[in-house]
């Protein structure tokens, strides 16, 4: 059974850095106490400076995204890093996105690559999609399809939404393992199940085109609303482009 909330901020008080981290979490989350993001920065920094390197990856985030604290992109950059030299697989994969687009430091695909292996290699499942992506671009490492492949796979069955539409991708096109049309629908399905827009938008394409399952336009256009009502780009042209055909069709 988990400690209640005051236990919590009694041993965060005494100087526990483990304690004050789970306190920032609490109010991070709302878990026992009204949700308070300044608060949740005030105790995370405190269990960072003492070299808690969970809390140092969640500092970095509060600074990253503005939680609790004025975004500050170098801020963030400096304290991913200090976590993730400590081996904290979240704060590894963080780094490498700072790398890659450039927040907090200069662009540097390579050093992106290399961190992004650092997580995979521990099991983090959004790391092993981007490494998947690394090996499929050629992005700061030499193009490799069956690498590529075997990092989304790896993501993919640990069910991060992301990597099962990457792997979905793979079956889909074919570029990087044989075509198989039905692996891809139940690829793409599995990430469309847990709303991730790409997938939804996959499964209209599916659907309407008879592609690893049988055509069932119905279907297809429940996904294809999903994908619009997130802002699908793909998705909201296929909508207009729709409405383009009935227009002219009627006027026919």
């Amino acid at each position: 059974m988990g400690r209640n909330f005051n236990d919590i901020a009694k041993d965060a008080e005494q100087g526990n850095s483990d304690a004050q981290f789970k306190l920032g979490l609490r109010y991070f989350k709302g878990d026992g106490v009204e949700k308070d993001f300044v608060q949740a920065f005030s105790c995370y920094k405190k269990a960072a400076i003492q070299g808690h390197d969970y809390a140092q990856c969640h500092l970095g985030l509060c600074f990253a995204n503005g939680f609790g604290v004025t975004k500050d992109s170098v801020q963030a950059f400096s304290w991913f890093k200090k976590s993730a030299v400590q081996g904290c697989a979240e704060a590894e994969y963080f780094l490498g996105l700072c790398y890659k687009q450039g927040d907090g430091i200069a662009k540097d695909f390579v050093q992106a690559f290399n961190w992004f292996k650092k997580a995979s290699i521990q099991g983090y499942a959004p790391a092993q999609c981007k490494l998947g992506l690394c090996f499929a671009n050629g992005c700061g490492v030499t193009k490799d399809s069956v690498q590529a492949f075997n990092w989304f796979k790896k993501s993919a069955v640990q069910e991060f939404a992301n990597g099962e539409y990457y792997l979905g991708v793979c079956y889909s096109d074919g570029d990087l393992v044989a075509k198989d049309s039905v692996q891809a629908f139940n690829w793409f399905k599995k990430a469309a199940v847990q709303g991730l827009a790409d997938a939804e938008y996959a499964l209209y394409l599916c659907y309407s085109n008879g592609a690893g399952v049988a055509m069932d336009i119905k279907e297809g256009k429940k996904w294809l609303k999903k994908a619009v009502r997130q802002g699908h780009k793909g998705a909201i042209n296929a909508v207009k482009e729709i409405a383009e055909y009935l227009r002219v069709r009627t006027a026919g």
